[in-house]
């Protein structure tokens, strides 16, 4: 039997990668990693759920994460050989236990938003795209959300009050585009 390395089946890995997409991708942990739409930085995707529940038929509560210093949804960065929606389904089960036994997806919103942060373990800025479904918990499940390490709490919050909340850009551009959607469309539970 030959023994491969961690490294050299990572590299394995890379070049099959690299061979069937040209060259575009490259592996750093298991994050994917592509080639930006400006060509010269390297792109990178995070998916998630903004998750609502209705206390009352007008009023839906968003699930809300905390993190020591701000506020969030469930959502993570996109892993080599992942579709979006399995990226979102895959952290909304590791950070909150929640899975599509729990939710309904709402197919026809989906926020996405594209920003440019530095990442220090690639030394460089990145184009990153933000890609969140939303999902409202089903009326006849119960269930109890059970956060990952990297939370200190989460909380269940209106929309109006997100708003006053000190939370990440992310959040207040898509509770803005939650009340939108809300107020035009019928969502059944």
């Amino acid at each position: 039997l030959h023994r491969v390395d961690r490294r050299q089946r990572q590299m394995c890995i890379r070049d099959s990668i690299n061979a069937e997409y040209g060259g575009l991708f490259e592996m750093r942990r298991t994050i994917w990693y592509g080639k930006s739409a400006k060509g010269n930085l390297k792109a990178t995707n995070s998916c998630g759920f903004a998750i609502l529940k209705y206390l009352t038929p007008k009023e839906p509560q968003l699930l809300v994460l905390k993190h020591n210093r701000r506020l969030d949804v469930p959502k993570g960065h996109r892993e080599i050989g992942e579709d979006q929606i399995t990226t979102a389904f895959r952290e909304l089960k590791e950070e909150t236990g929640l899975t599509s036994e729990h939710i309904k997806v709402i197919e026809n919103f989906t926020f996405t938003n594209v920003y440019y942060p530095y990442y220090r373990r690639l030394g460089s800025q990145v184009e990153k795209t933000l890609v969140l479904y939303l999902g409202v918990v089903k009326e006849d499940k119960t269930f109890e959300v059970m956060i990952s390490k990297e939370h200190v709490g989460f909380e269940w919050v209106s929309l109006e009050k997100v708003s006053s909340l000190s939370g990440s850009k992310d959040l207040h551009g898509l509770v803005s585009a939650l009340q939108k959607f809300l107020n035009e469309n019928m969502i059944e539970k």
